[in-house]
């Protein structure tokens, strides 16, 4: 009982059903036994990693390092009376199936039999159950082999099988496989069961596993948890697999399933994959990571320490070997016959290669004992091939090698009744191309055997050119004859095969394609890739009807004639495009230029025209209008700069790339100039000049079209309403597009508008928003008296009276609030640059929490039109509202503080300082105030002038604390360059 149940733990799964079902559906079903335990695989993986560690330390590795040959012992069993049971020629076909899959096997792996095959005359076992497995291989098994047993048919509890087999363990109940007769060569089941044998799980183990932590992710990515290193078949190059799921399709070989795997992905199985269960029709393959698996495999299945070994030796050596491998080309193939110098050879494999008497074979086929005729049927032509034989149960001891070169070697058609007696032939075949004869073969009559040989004579044809054929029953389509099918074939590829694709002919019932009755008439061309010499197969048969079709080139036939004839192919001369310089050869991005060219030895209608690179490579299709020389074509809006460029014409149908131009430049277009839109005026004032940013400006009335002026217009405010004005620039006699500026010009609605505005200055400020009030407190404001003996008093009223403001406003206050940092001058303007459209200045003062209080009353204005607010300093630059500010509910509100104010377009000006925070405020330390408010050196040197005086209301006192001195100077080092760009007086 114990013993029993260590073998269903090391039992590997089972391959179902038959594989050649009565209704031709070739798939697996179902296995018998469930996918081994994880603790299971964790053992074998466990013990491969030691045994791979003790070769490391005797300098092997677990790759095979040249071709293993392992013997394998055949069982085969049969009914009492010998009858049934795997014949040998299947046995030793089966062998040179799963030796071409395992040369793939580290360098190399090989199977050969043990001796003979053991054949068991015994009805018990022949239809197999595997309950009887235990008295089977006690009585038959061997320790030095692989034990291979082939039952008719094989139950494995309550199914039928293909077969099983087992996973590596160092037990000799391991060492066997049961595999079903009728699917030994069917390329599927024997890899599938070996497969098992050296350590390969099915591309679907634990696919439906209860715990979903056991199952195989799809993804392949371990950045996404992927698992199957772990999880599966333990091999990332075998897509995860559904098998056994309910949502598990397909349909032929396309999987057409939606299942899903614990991540939500769908799966993508492999359908040809050896160890899946999907049909055998969808192929068999195993892949690099399955081929290395069982590699490692091998090194399990020859650990010293299993309870077999593969120590059987090989049975047909010496001078018993094959020997006189010879060949013959055949229209079949080439046919192989070799002597048989043994008694006691199990059978023979056929191996060949094409790359060298010493590399590259492979088993093609196998043969049963005392056969010695091979016949090769998947050569090709024009090649050299090297051949070797030996006894299957040999490994390395072959026969020698045989060298034979291919040539084309076509086959020679076969009819019943010779076309002398009935009359049944082609009496007459004709080719042309246009009305140019080539083939004129008429009253040939009958030829012997029904076969006319007429390739001794080439004829001469054209590559990529139509011919016309006409052939007929009889000369000239007049006598006698009998109604005929009638079927035409090129070997266009000269591979000495008439294959279905060079079928160019074949007649039906149909009026395209009419029987030789007594003419057949139709056309056919030569690929353009055809060169040389290439045969031409006209062959007829008896129309006995509509099945009656000619489609065998060589078949035997009851009645009819072949002829065939060679034709010498030729390559046209090349079509060419040459393609002119381009005009003009300097143009703008989305300009349209001419492109001539010279077309030869083609017709087309259909062109188009590529554009290079500037580097004159990586050439595109650009748009392009014309059926002939010259093309036009436009230059892609967005093509950047460049002297490199080149164009190429294309012919469309037939497919010719033309010559490259010679290079010509293509000049960008400059971006449209920058502009202030919209821009507003109330009726009746005085407008002034659009400006834009931007070189060599036109100005247009319109979107499109007209004439540019270069003189910009001046905006009419005579009547209310909008107009729009266009501006573009232009660079290298490339024109932008076109900027539109708009001009609103309002009745004027006027009322009392006050200001709320708020700002602070770099001087003062003290950090959280507030400003310091020293001047204030030391009562040195204008119409203030000094607090200190030291002060100097500074006469009463705004102090902008001066230059360079020349404001002449009377504001002025008794008694400053305690928080009053100093007189600011605001102002109202239309245009941010512009200080003649200023329509208000007010002189006010500034607060210590940077809000503006007004001295004077709110100005009556025109609320329906936009102001740019502008606030001025005597010893900070200015600034202006980064937009104009519309009057909303008779309010224009504004905060300098919270953004940057206007900076002239292209201009490298600083407008204000922004601190840490995010707060900006005005620049300090401008004192000397030019049109540009910029702090230079005239500052600095008035500051010298004033540097130690104490008490005084002085522009050179930059922090505002009542007394010039080095920390205003340090000021004005942190500024000294800055400036507005700003217009403001």
């Amino acid at each position: 009982m114990k013993k029993n149940g260590l073998r269903f733990l090391i039992l590997m799964t089972a391959l179902c059903g038959l594989l050649l079902c009565n209704n031709a559906t070739a798939q697996l079903t179902p296995c018998a036994v469930a996918d081994p335990p994880s603790d299971s695989i964790l053992g074998l993986e466990k013990r491969l990693l030691k045994l791979k560690s003790q070769f490391v330390k005797n300098a092997r590795t677990s790759g095979l390092m040249a071709v293993q040959y392992i013997p394998v012992k055949a069982h085969i069993l049969r009914k009492n009376d010998g009858t049934g049971g795997l014949s040998l020629a299947d046995l030793n076909t089966s062998l040179a199936q799963i030796n071409r899959y395992f040369q793939n096997i580290g360098s190399g792996l090989q199977l050969y039999f043990c001796g003979s095959p053991n054949i068991i005359n015994n009805t018990a076992y022949y239809d197999y159950n595997n309950t009887e497995e235990l008295a089977l291989c006690n009585a038959n098994n061997v320790s030095n082999a692989i034990n291979i047993y082939f039952p008719n048919s094989i139950r494995f509890g309550s199914l039928t099988v293909s077969g099983y087999a087992y996973f590596p363990s160092t037990l000799s109940i391991s060492n066997s496989l049961f595999i079903q007769a009728q699917a030994a060569t069917d390329n599927r089941t024997l890899a599938h069961e070996l497969g098992h044998y050296f350590n390969l799980l099915h591309t679907f183990q634990n696919s439906n596993n209860i715990n979903n932590a056991e199952r195989e992710y799809v993804t392949r990515n371990a950045m996404q948890g992927a698992n199957c290193t772990l999880k599966g078949d333990l091999l990332c190059d075998t897509p995860a697999d559904p098998y056994g799921r309910d949502s598990v399709a397909i349909q032929g070989c396309t999987y057409t399933g939606a299942a899903r795997d614990p991540q939500g992905q769908l799966y993508m199985p492999s359908l040809s994959n050896m160890m899946s269960y999907y049909p055998v029709s969808c192929g068999s393959d195993f892949t690099p990571g399955q081929y290395a698996r069982m590699a490692d495999g091998f090194l399990l299945r020859s650990d010293p320490s299993n309870q077999y070994n593969f120590s059987c030796g090989p049975t047909v050596t010496g001078s018993n070997v094959p020997g006189n491998l010879t060949g013959m080309l055949l229209a079949s193939g080439l046919s192989l016959t070799f002597a048989d110098n043994s008694s006691n050879e199990s059978g023979f494999i056929i191996e060949r290669s094409s790359i060298s008497a010493a590399e590259g074979f492979m088993p093609i086929g196998g043969l049963p004992p005392n056969t010695t005729t091979y016949i090769d049927q998947t050569i090709n032509a024009y090649t050299t091939y090297y051949y070797r034989v030996k006894a299957s149960n040999s490994s390395t001891q072959y026969s020698a090698v045989l060298t034979i070169s291919t040539a084309l070697n076509y086959c020679t058609p076969t009819y019943t009744y010779a076309c002398g007696t009935a009359a049944v032939v082609i009496d007459e075949f004709v080719l042309k191309q246009g009305a140019t004869t080539i083939i004129n073969n008429n009253n040939s009559n009958c030829s012997l055997a029904n076969y006319g040989d007429y390739t001794g004579t080439p004829y001469p044809v054209t590559a990529g050119n139509t011919y016309t054929f006409t052939v007929a029953a009889v000369a000239q389509g007049s006598g006698n004859y009998y109604d005929q099918h009638v079927s035409i074939w090129v070997d266009f590829d000269q591979d000495g095969y008439f294959e279905l694709n060079e079928r160019v002919y074949r007649s039906d019932s149909l009026v395209s394609m009419p029987r030789m009755n007594p003419v057949a008439s139709g056309a056919f061309v030569i690929p353009i890739s055809v060169q040389g010499l290439v045969r031409v197969r006209v062959r007829s048969g008896f129309n006995f009807g509509v099945s009656s079709a000619v489609t065998n080139p060589c078949g035997l036939l009851p009645f009819g004639e072949t002829e065939d004839y060679m034709l010498q192919v030729t390559s046209p001369s090349p079509a060419t495009i040459i393609t002119n310089a381009v005009t003009p050869s300097s143009v703008c991005a989305g300009q349209v230029i001419s492109v001539g060219f010279t077309a030869a030895n083609f017709s087309s209608t259909s062109y188009v025209v590529q554009l290079s690179d500037n580097t004159g490579n990586n050439f595109i299709t650009i748009p392009t209008t014309g059926t002939g020389s010259p093309l036009t074509a436009q230059i892609p809006e967005n093509a950047i700069a460049g002297i490199g460029y080149k164009v190429r014409v294309i012919s469309i149908s037939p497919s010719v790339t033309g010559s490259a131009s010679s290079t010509f430049i293509i000049n960008a277009i400059p971006d449209a100039p920058g502009v202030t839109t919209p821009i507003s005026y109330s009726q009746g004032q005085t407008a002034s000049p659009l400006s834009a940013v931007g070189t060599n400006l036109k100005w247009y009335l319109t979107a499109s079209g007209g004439m540019g002026s270069s003189v910009a217009p001046t905006p009419s405010t005579v009547d209310v309403g909008t107009t729009d004005y266009y501006v573009s620039q232009t660079a290298n006699n490339c024109e932008s597009t076109r900027a539109g500026i708009q001009v609103n010009v309002v009745g004027v609605s006027t009322a009392a508008v006050c200001l709320n505005l708020a700002l602070f200055l770099e001087g003062p400020y003290a950090g959280s928003q507030t400003m310091t009030n020293k001047l204030n407190q030391q009562g040195l404001l204008p119409g203030q008296t000094p607090v200190s003996s030291l002060g100097v008093p500074t006469p009463a009223g705004q102090p902008y009276s001066g230059a360079p403001w020349n404001y002449s406003g009377s504001e002025t206050v008794i008694s400053y609030p305690s928080n009053a940092v100093d007189w600011v001058l605001i102002s109202l303007r239309t245009v941010a640059q512009d200080p003649i459209t200023t329509v208000f200045r007010t002189a006010a003062l500034l607060l210590s929490n940077g809000s503006v209080s007004w001295v004077g009353a709110c100005p009556v204005l025109p609320i329906n039109q936009s102001y740019f607010v502008v606030v001025e300093h005597r010893n900070h630059i200015g600034a202006v509202s980064h937009q104009a500010i519309a009057v909303i509910n008779n309010s224009i509100n504004y905060n300098f503080s919270t953004q940057q104010s206007y900076i002239p377009a292209g201009s490298p000006a600083n407008g204000q300082k922004q601190l840490s925070g995010g707060l900006f405020v005005l620049y300090a330390a401008d004192c000397t105030k030019n049109s540009l408010s910029q702090i230079d050196a005239n500052d600095t040197s008035k500051w010298r002038v004033d540097n130690g005086k104490v008490g005084r209301y002085l522009t050179t006192d930059f922090n505002m604390d009542g007394a010039p001195d080095a920390n205003d100077n340090t000021v004005w080092r942190l500024n000294n360059g800055r400036f507005s760009g700003v217009n403001f007086y």
